[in-house]
């Protein structure tokens, strides 16, 4: 559930803050920007709008000068395309009307207009940590200068981010979020992270010589092959393979009685713990009596204290 499900939230509107010169009114540190991001979507909506009157015998715009009003969309579709990038289908942004029940925002998808997000919070954790990101760049940038968001070549700065791929599941590890560092070639991007995937993914979209990795403490420069995230990853994969081979073998092995395979390796031991209890209570002793299965009983590969059954 998003927040706003469980906390109420102000009524948001295109801002009408005071601005002043010189003044550095944009955070460094970076977190729970959710509702600044919101407030700031819809001054980009508002502003890529215009008025319409009927002037016999046609519709036409009125109080807004068309090449601006063109130049003001493409900002706007800038910042939905990182959205459409990030959902993997082609989104613009509407808006609910100001009476309605539901969220003021919402997503929708372009070839049908059917709305597919009802609300910025309704995204899933990596979503919207990663449309916050992207989207804060923007709105830093044009901020100062309108235009940026306009052209986001021209966007220049470093940004730093720690752990990039936290709550980010595999495809936007490896898929989306290269793509969309790729949209701010004049941004210098300071990352951490312990995801293999994503440094296939910057291969993939930068090449092995367009971009660094360091790793740390040691400083040492690398390859991505010897990121030693990928041993891990690796090692674990083969764990699993291994695992995979020993079930595999004890079905094809297994004659008679049903056999149950539990995830974990203590998950079988409580199980006929509980069932050999069972068979020891008076009450319950003819009923279990009948239950006929056997465990795959098998050890962690480092375990050195086995459980002992009662």
């Amino acid at each position: 559930m998003g927040n706003q499900y469980y906390e109420l939230s102000s009524y948001e509107h295109p801002s009408v803050n005071v601005r002043w010169n010189g003044r550095l009114d944009k955070p460094i540190s970076v977190k729970d920007v959710t509702a600044a991001t919101l407030q700031w979507l819809l001054d980009v909506i508002v502003d890529s709008r215009c008025d319409i009157e009927y002037k016999n015998p046609k519709w036409e715009i009125t109080h807004v000068n068309i090449q601006d009003l063109q130049l003001l969309k493409i900002a706007r579709q800038n910042v939905e395309r990182i959205m459409s990038t990030i959902l993997g289908k082609e989104i613009y942004f509407g808006l609910n009307y100001r009476n309605s029940n539901i969220s003021r925002f919402n997503i929708n998808l372009q070839n049908n207009q059917q709305t597919i997000v009802p609300a910025l919070d309704a995204l899933s954790t990596g979503q919207i940590a990663l449309f916050n990101m992207f989207a804060t760049i923007i709105r830093y940038a044009d901020s100062d200068d309108i235009n940026k968001s306009i052209t986001l070549g021209n966007i220049a700065g470093i940004v730093v981010i720690d752990e990039i791929d936290l709550h980010l599941h595999t495809s936007l590890q490896r898929e989306i979020l290269p793509k969309l560092l790729k949209l701010f070639p004049k941004v210098q991007f300071i990352i951490t992270s312990h995801a293999p995937l994503f440094l296939l993914g910057m291969d993939e979209v930068y090449g092995k010589d367009g971009y660094e990795i360091y790793q740390i403490p040691s400083a040492i420069k690398i390859t991505s092959e010897r990121f030693s995230e990928f041993q891990k990853a690796y090692t674990y994969l083969s764990k699993t393979e291994k695992h995979h081979a020993i079930i595999m073998e004890a079905i094809q092995e297994q004659q008679g009685d049903p056999l149950v395979i539990t995830e974990g390796a203590t998950d079988w031991k409580h199980m006929k713990s509980a069932l050999n209890y069972f068979l020891n209570q008076e009450e319950f002793k003819e009923k279990y009596s009948a239950l006929k299965f056997d465990f795959l009983e098998y050890e962690p590969e480092n375990s050195k204290k086995k459980m002992v059954l009662n």
